[in-house]
């Protein structure tokens, strides 16, 4: 299938699942970037899946949430807990 092909596809069934024909094809390259990443954590394993040469092409794909940041935030607690434990 040639570029302009897959895009009418794509436009067809946005229409047939009544959704708003201003979604991009190309977001969704995004939004599995943010899924992959979120379920593994692996931001290599994303690069490599995306086909993407540096892994700061893919770390612009990623949308953190505050969600996301809180438990980053949550994750270094924990480390920083433990590792004052060990060294107690």
């Amino acid at each position: 299938m040639d570029h302009g092909s897959v895009h009418r596809w794509f436009k067809r069934t946005l229409e047939k699942a009544g959704l708003p024909q201003e979604i991009k094809l190309h977001e969704l390259r995004h939004s599995a970037a943010d899924n992959l990443w979120r379920a593994t954590g692996d931001l290599v394993l994303a690069q490599q899946l995306l086909r993407h040469e540096s892994v700061a092409t893919t770390q612009g794909y990623l949308h953190p949430t505050r969600d996301d940041l809180a438990a980053g935030l949550e994750s270094l607690e924990q480390v920083v807990r433990s590792d004052s434990e060990d060294s107690a």
